[in-house]
């Protein structure tokens, strides 16, 4: 029986990665699982897999994409009257998802690290 995959089926893949040291695949299971649970902790699974495998700058990133995200939304729910939902053009988002859209891991993984972040 077909079902579209959700977090919780990206967070299992990040914490396979996570255990077999897959940081390609881990990125890729990264970036869609904050898409959909962006403050559930996923990132400590990513810095984790950056530790393991050596890779500093990586853990660098991963904590300043999270601290972004966390300080984005704090700013929206205070603009919002402490509800969190942004809507724009008829389309409602959390802070967080709208955080994750703006720094999101996408961005900076295919910028081969860019100094905007």
């Amino acid at each position: 029986m077909p079902m579209p995959v959700d977090g919780a089926v990206w967070g299992a893949l990040l914490g396979a990665c996570m255990i077999h040291k897959n940081v390609g695949m881990g990125e890729e299971a990264f970036e869609r699982v904050i898409n959909f649970e962006p403050t559930n902790g996923y990132y400590v699974l990513m810095v984790n897999i950056y530790t393991d495998t050596g890779q500093i700058d990586g853990v660098a990133k991963a904590k300043r994409i999270y601290e972004l995200v966390v300080k984005l939304e704090r700013m929206v729910k205070e603009k919002t009257g402490g509800g969190g939902v942004v809507e724009k053009n008829g389309d409602t988002t959390t802070a967080a998802g709208t955080a994750v859209s703006f720094v999101g891991f996408h961005w900076w993984t295919r910028r081969k690290w860019s100094s905007r972040c």
